[in-house]
């Protein structure tokens, strides 16, 4: 059964639409955007406001959850009067409000990793950005190792292995390598980490900021992350990363070459899960859970990454084998595994 909402938005349409047409931000208007649907549609479910505002159920839940608890600024993530406050930042308004940008930005170029090792590249880079951007606690890194980097966009895979890197100073458990559907990678990778035990109720809802390829294939991720207690990330910070956007996406793209020359078989994994994906013609769903098997999620993982119970798990494993006709995962690799070319 369809789980409603409950609780009522407290602000009135036409402040909600006036927030709309002032704000430039993508993530502040389709967070805007949510509670103008909710407020015109008061018993709308999570699934088909989901569907409305393009973001997943989790998503809108947890928004609703800061919504509720501390109101309209909680959920925007900014401080009260931002709203009557804000202003258009550019390269010279951030030159302003930062006199020294440039002696940082050199400190930033020079200190910007170029290690073959992708756990050291990320951890070097999220130093570098926690020390360059203001009111930043800490930051998340995601990285799709298995980007088409020869032909963006070409094949639009409906998985994404990536690596993630979260946390200082545990390196290796903190390199997560998962998979889950390709839509809103941001917010798939903030759910990842959520369920893997990140406190995110210690901090105001994130910013995330997805990075594309020739704007078709998704690179990687990062995320900006503030404590409750502390003032929410200022305007210029946000204008300061959307202008190296560009700069990113190179750093993101050299990352993924270095590691495809490096370590070919990374690639080759996500194009042999599709390979036999596709013989045995599994759902969006069926193919979520194959891959996460073959990662070497536990069934409880799987369950609590994917937001199902066990049983609905077990029906999904059951329904791939009868299609594959297999009993176990080594029958299905044997009988369904051709080397890639033949």
């Amino acid at each position: 059964m369809a789980r409603k909402r409950d609780g009522l938005v407290r602000e009135r349409p036409e402040e909600l639409e006036a927030l709309l047409a002032g704000c430039d931000e993508p993530e502040i208007r389709t967070r805007a955007r949510m509670l103008l649907e909710m407020q015109r549609a008061p018993g709308l479910t999570y699934a088909t406001l989901a569907q409305r505002v393009g973001r997943n159920e989790r998503t809108c839940r947890r928004w609703w959850s800061a919504y509720r608890e501390a109101g309209l600024e909680s959920l925007l993530g900014r401080r009260a009067g931002d709203a009557e406050t804000r202003t258009s930042y550019g390269p010279r308004e951030i030159e302003r409000e930062s006199p020294m940008i440039s002696g940082r930005f050199m400190k930033f170029l020079n200190s910007l990793p170029v290690s073959l090792d992708t756990a050291e590249w990320a951890f070097r880079l999220k130093a570098c950005l926690e020390g360059i951007l203001d009111g930043v606690d800490r930051v998340s890194i995601g990285v799709d190792l298995g980007s088409e980097l020869e032909r963006p966009g070409a094949t639009r895979p409906s998985v994404m292995v990536a690596s993630h890197f979260a946390e200082e100073g545990r390196r290796t458990s903190d390199a997560i390598t998962s998979a889950a559907i390709r839509r809103n990678p941001g917010e798939t990778f903030i759910e990842q980490m959520i369920d893997e035990g990140f406190p995110s109720e210690e901090y105001w809802p994130p910013h995330h900021y997805d990075y594309y390829l020739d704007g078709r294939e998704w690179l990687g991720t990062i995320v900006l992350w503030r404590r409750r207690h502390r003032d929410p990330i200022p305007q210029a910070t946000h204008a300061m990363l959307r202008s190296l956007e560009p700069f990113m996406v190179f750093l993101f793209t050299d990352c993924i070459s270095r590691r495809h020359r490096r370590d070919p078989q990374l690639k080759a994994f996500q194009d042999v899960v599709h390979s036999i994906a596709n013989r045995i013609r599994l759902t969006p769903r069926q193919l979520e859970v194959f891959s996460l098997q073959v990662l070497g999620r536990s069934r409880q993982q799987i369950a609590r990454q994917l937001g199902i119970v066990l049983g609905t798990l077990d029906k999904h494993i059951g329904e791939i084998h009868r299609k594959a006709g297999t009993a176990t995962y080594t029958e299905l690799f044997a009988r369904y595994f051709r080397p890639l070319g033949e």
